[in-house]
Order: C-alpha cells, then structure tokens, then sequence
C-alpha cells in the first residue's frame, strides 16, 4: 500500500472509534486575525506588558482589527490560545514575566495543599466519627 492509502485508512479509523467517545473534537484552524494576535502577544509584545499596553500597540499596529476594550482583547485571545493549545493558559509561559509566572504557580500550589490539607482534615473527622463513642 502507499502512504496516502495507509493515512487515509489511519484517519477514517481514528474518527471512528475516537470521535463517538469524545476524545476527538473536529476544529477549525485559525484565522488571520487570530493567528496574529497569538504572534502579536507571545512574541511580538514585551513579556512585562500590561494587557492595556498591549491593547494599544496592537491597535496601533492593526487598525483594521482594533478593539474597542481590554476584554475584548483578552477575550479573543484566549480563544485563540484555547483552540491552539486545547487548554486555556497554554501559551502562558509565552507572554508572562518569570516572576508573574512563578506567582501563580505559588498561589496555585498553596492553594492545592490546603484544599488536601482540609480534606485530610474531614476524612480524620470522618473516622472518628465512624468509630464513634
């Protein structure tokens, strides 16, 4: 067999059993605009930037897609990212500062612990409670 026939076989049958189970969505590539944006805040715009600096320059740079406010921007950003990526955050590494960054994984990890911590906690009183008087 020759390497189309083989992909084509590979593709009809990874949609058919994948597809039905929900672990492959169909998706649509991105656009122009999304694409430059993606460009435009990962690689183009400075990593310390606020998202009202990079609002700015962009609309600066692209007056054709200007945004009327800085959550419109975000907005269509993380679109962007999530269809990218599959995940939202997933180019965070890209236009966060090192510091910005390692904060957030600080507050999420202290965050992670009590939620163990407290759960440790009800799962001791949920023992002492089955054990009763």
């Amino acid at each position: 067999m020759n390497l189309a026939t083989v992909l084509a076989i590979l593709q009809r049958e990874f949609r058919r059993r994948y597809r039905p189970k929900g672990w492959v969505h169909i998706t649509r590539p991105l656009g122009e605009r999304a694409i430059g944006l993606v460009r435009f805040v990962c690689l183009e715009s400075g990593k310390g930037a606020t998202w009202r600096e990079r609002l700015a320059a962009w609309n600066e740079r692209f007056p054709a897609w200007q945004f009327k406010d800085v959550r419109a921007f975000q907005a269509a950003f993380r679109r962007a990212e999530t269809q990218l990526t599959g995940r939202r955050g997933g180019l965070t590494i890209l236009y966060l500062t090192q510091a910005e960054y390692e904060r957030r994984d600080r507050a999420w990890r202290e965050a992670q612990l009590a939620r163990l911590r407290a759960e440790g906690q009800l799962h001791e009183q949920l023992l002492q409670a089955r054990e009763g008087p």
